[in-house]
């Protein structure tokens, strides 16, 4: 309805691979309703930490996904 969608940022281990199915299975083996579950999956390499290296960058992170 805000136009805003759920989207999870993952990193996947190198020769790993991670689909949509396998995070709502994931999500479904937890218990959690499925209208919970993220719209969007988004895999990184890392993710963008802020100047202390000991926090995401939630701003840069947002800003990066918006390009995608």
């Amino acid at each position: 309805e805000l136009g805003e969608r759920v989207c999870a940022c993952v990193i996947v281990q190198d020769g790993a691979s991670l689909s949509r199915a396998d995070i709502v299975a994931h999500f479904a083996t937890l218990g959690v309703a499925r209208f919970m579950v993220p719209d969007r999956i988004e895999c990184l390499e890392n993710f963008p930490m802020t100047h202390s290296g000991i926090k995401i960058d939630r701003r840069r992170l947002a800003a990066m996904l918006e390009g995608r």
